[in-house]
């Protein structure tokens, strides 16, 4: 089955969208200080820090140093699922900015 980019993007997400404690493998978002954090060792990543590919791209390449690779996997999932990359940071290879990530998790993230 296909689907238009317009219809992937207004699927509902599968595991009933971001909210506090919600968990990727190893990896848990703490909305409350918008951080993921790898649970095995309380290693954090700030979310309000990343408002470009390029910022993605680095945390990427900085935790793939020491994660497993199912961590890794599960990273780009949290951030698939936090971010949609491909929508807000990266469409067609324009590298686009989130303006205030604040705000933007603020309106992504359920209270």
């Amino acid at each position: 089955m296909w689907f238009t980019a317009k219809e992937l993007m207004e699927m509902p997400d599968p595991e009933g969208g971001l909210f506090h404690g919600r968990r990727w493998g190893g990896w848990m978002l703490d909305a409350k200080r918008h951080v993921l954090v790898l649970i095995k060792d309380g290693y954090e990543i700030d979310l309000e820090t990343i408002d470009s590919s390029a910022e993605m791209l680095d945390w990427i390449f900085q935790v793939r140093r020491w994660t497993t690779p199912e961590e890794m996997a599960d990273l780009l999932k949290a951030f698939r699922d936090i971010f949609h990359p491909q929508a807000n940071l990266c469409s067609c290879g324009a590298d686009l900015r989130i303006e205030n990530p604040t705000d933007f998790l603020q309106r992504r993230i359920k209270k």
